[in-house]
């Protein structure tokens, strides 16, 4: 399922229905996707965005940015979209119907129960609202490799230095070239705590139809490692819209079948 090469990196996914408790963290690859074919799904319903990053509020408008940039991209692409508000009313109405699915006392999950929510949700997805799959969004912690200052993970880049420090380096260099002839950067390498994007969409059997991930910005400290100060953080909401549209790329330009 997930591709091969990239920075290796743990991260936490979301289970199946994307509204219950997480599942174990895996190991997954950089950068890559999982567009097969959509098959016989037309309409897709989108599931309110989950921030999955341990101790860091995400501001509910940026989450509202990613919501309604992920709605107009999946109608741009030519499906019928069935909203993340409404998908969140029926999935509460699944949690009234059938009770909690796991026991208070040992944490198991009844999963006769939990498999009877899931096929009902879908059931009603589909013959209420025409939609044959449902389109999770995930923002998690993810390591960005740094090289000269710079950090590149699923395919964002962000600079972690100003342009006057970038343009000292770079005239730094040239001055070494002209004296040794070679150069070698000042600036930083190594690697840094960012956050991506992740779009996984799944049809009433299970099957992942979409997997993609985009990065969104780096919410760490280079040098220290301690996070970054909200002040410094979540300034830039184009960084946001950008990264569910380029979660969203290949099902844009595949579209339904």
């Amino acid at each position: 399922m997930w591709p091969i090469g990239g920075t290796r990196r743990r991260y936490c996914r979301l289970s199946l229905l994307g509204m219950l408790v997480l599942s174990g963290c895996q190991t997954r690859a950089s950068a890559g996707s999982h567009d097969g074919t959509m098959g016989s799904v037309r309409g897709i319903a989108l599931s309110p965005v989950r921030n999955l990053v341990n101790e860091l509020f995400v501001p509910e408008s940026l989450l509202v940015v990613i919501d309604s940039t992920l709605e107009s991209r999946v109608r741009l692409a030519g499906f019928g979209v069935l909203p993340a508000s409404t998908y969140q009313r029926v999935w509460d109405e699944m949690l009234a119907a059938f009770g909690p699915f796991y026991d208070p006392l040992t944490g198991a999950r009844n999963d006769s129960l939990f498999g009877l929510a899931r096929d009902s949700l879908y059931t009603h997805l589909q013959f209420t609202y025409q939609v044959e799959a449902v389109l999770y969004a995930e923002l998690v912690s993810v390591t960005a490799v740094v090289d000269d200052g710079r950090a590149d993970w699923d395919g964002a880049r962000q600079s972690l230095v100003g342009w006057f420090a970038q343009l000292a380096d770079g005239i730094l260099q040239v001055l070494e070239a002209i004296a040794d002839g070679e150069s070698e950067s000042t600036l930083d390498d190594g690697e840094v705590e960012a956050m991506s994007l992740g779009i996984t969409i799944e049809d009433q059997e299970g099957a992942v139809r979409y997997e993609r991930w985009a990065g969104v910005e780096v919410i760490a400290d280079h040098s220290t490692g301690s996070r970054l100060p909200d002040g410094k953080l979540f300034r830039s909401p184009g960084r946001y819209s950008d990264a569910a549209v380029a979660a969203l790329g290949d099902l844009v330009h595949a579209g339904p079948r």
